[in-house]
């Protein structure tokens, strides 16, 4: 099985060396708007994402596909002042491992949240953070984790467009701590290990005006570095993962 796939979710897609095996994680974090948070007013989004997972291949052939992971959920979006904005979230669904045919109950919820610091016309600071915690059940084998991240990013806008949009430009940095109870099963031995302190920096691109593919909402797009003992990562973001 593939290492921890049933979290892949929330991990993001890349291609992740973990425990001393590549993966390719695609994720679409497709997501629909019931309601708009506003100032003193709750929001209110269906989550549907959906991952697919490779292991041992950098080409992405469809049959080398192992896993697949489809965890919808609710988020609930709050804004208590203009600058500020939370969001509880709870998950449940399942994964499926194709080479070995098992099937994992996959559960998650917390709360993330931001505060927007406008430093001038042209830049601006976004102290984010969040605490959540996952869990997975197969085959009478558990999986967990819990976690906290603190991050903060800097935006600034740019004099060029992307496909007609004004664009901006971004750079952050997020440190996640997970607990030390939280375990990953990794191979097909179970053994479990422990992420400890994930350190992530990302630089994104974005636009003022976000595009709508169906379910997804595109605002940035960009590239992030993930490091830990165990983990090692080059992801695909869409912006500061701490960010509205």
């Amino acid at each position: 099985m593939l290492p921890s796939y049933e979290f892949a979710t929330w991990m993001g897609t890349g291609l992740y060396n973990i425990d001393n095996q590549q993966v390719w994680y695609i994720t679409a974090p497709l997501e629909h708007e019931l309601r708009e948070g506003k100032v003193g007013q709750f929001g209110y989004n269906v989550l549907l994402p959906a991952t697919v997972g490779w292991l041992n291949t950098t080409d992405l052939r469809t049959n080398d596909l192992q896993t697949v992971t489809f965890i919808p959920g609710l988020e609930a979006i709050y804004r208590p002042s203009e600058q500020t904005t939370l969001r509880p979230f709870f998950q449940t669904g399942i994964g499926k491992d194709l080479a070995t045919g098992d099937t994992a109950w996959i559960y998650a919820g917390g709360v993330r949240g931001n505060y927007e610091l406008e430093l001038d016309n042209l830049n601006k600071l976004v102290f984010g953070g969040a605490l959540v915690g996952a869990g997975s059940e197969s085959n009478d084998v558990s999986s967990s984790f819990g976690r906290i991240d603190l991050g903060l990013s800097w935006e600034h806008p740019v004099d060029w467009s992307v496909f007609g949009r004004k664009a901006k430009i971004s750079a952050f940095y997020v440190l996640s701590q997970f607990s030390d109870s939280a375990d990953f099963a990794t191979t097909l031995e179970r053994d479990q290990f422990n992420l400890g302190t994930v350190n992530e920096l990302g630089f994104s691109v974005g636009v003022r005006e976000p595009f709508k593919i169906f379910c997804l909402e595109v605002k940035w797009l960009g590239l992030s570095l993930v490091k830990c003992n165990n983990l090692e990562a080059i992801k695909i973001n869409t912006g500061f993962p701490l960010g509205n």
